[in-house]
């Protein structure tokens, strides 16, 4: 994939720096305090809490994993799947839920730090017609955007055609080699990169029944985790690639790329 549409994809290089507790303390404020908590029994309430020097050791552990190659704590590799029915679908087959999945307060925290440290990096490669990744830009804007350009056109009497397609089970099924090779083909650290393998490699999953309990544990081979702050940004790099195809081959389109959850 990388070979065959090498000319499409992005390249910008993007270091980066070691936490500050500063920033930590930061992104535990920012978080709203009503999150659901994961399996280690942390919640974003609870973590509001934490004091200066806690903080300080936790910045330290995740520049540890990041920097200097330590694994990740084995609490944090468990991750709850809240299944959520899809509107306008019939609840009665398993394709009418996503499952959301509700990962460690910890691992979750490290990935929110490292999408807002991507975001000069994000910048330089995400197409405007992206409305995902880029803080300021959800499926909302588009919706709107859309709209507005349809309403004028309707004004002036002027033909328009328009489709939507979807990418069904679009976080389950993407091979996340893929997306690891297009991550470090558009420059991303692979300090950084390499944190994130060892923390989606080892993730056990758990479907959970509402009060009727909880399922096995599984490993999935395939996919990112719905709910993850980073997944969107490993399932943005391959659709560069149909937004190019789009723009080279039809000069008067107009393309939108969106995802149904909202990361900002």
């Amino acid at each position: 994939f990388v070979t065959k549409y090498a000319s499409d994809l992005p390249k910008a290089d993007r270091q980066m720096a070691e936490l500050t507790t500063a920033k930590l303390l930061h992104d535990i404020i920012s978080t709203s305090s009503h999150t659901a908590g994961g399996m280690d029994g942390i919640t974003p309430a609870e973590a509001t809490l934490l004091g200066i020097v806690p903080l300080h050791w936790i910045a330290m552990l995740m520049n540890a994993v990041e920097f200097d190659g330590m694994d990740w704590p084995e609490q944090t590799r468990h991750v709850k799947l809240a299944p959520q029915h899809r509107i306008g679908e019939t609840a009665d087959t398993a394709l009418a839920f996503r499952l959301i999945a509700i990962m460690s307060w910890l691992t979750r925290t490290w990935e929110k730090r490292k999408l807002r440290s991507l975001q000069p990096w994000l910048d330089k490669w995400v197409p405007e017609s992206f409305y995902t990744c880029v803080k300021g830009r959800g499926a909302a804007d588009a919706i709107f955007k859309t709209s507005l350009m349809w309403e004028h056109q309707r004004a002036f009497d002027l033909d328009t055609t328009g489709g939507s397609g979807d990418i069904e089970k679009a976080y389950d099924a993407l091979l996340r080699i893929i997306g690891y090779f297009l991550a470090i083909h558009a420059g991303l650290d692979p300090r950084t990169l390499c944190a994130y393998i060892k923390l989606q490699e080892s993730l056990i999953y758990y479907v959970t029944y509402g009060t009727a309990g909880i399922g096995e544990g599984r490993h999935h081979s395939r996919g990112f985790p719905q709910g993850g702050p980073l997944s969107q940004v490993l399932l943005a790099l391959p659709m560069v690639v149909w937004h190019s195809h789009i723009v080279k081959n039809w000069v008067e389109a107009i393309p939108r790329v969106l995802a149904d959850d909202l990361r900002f």
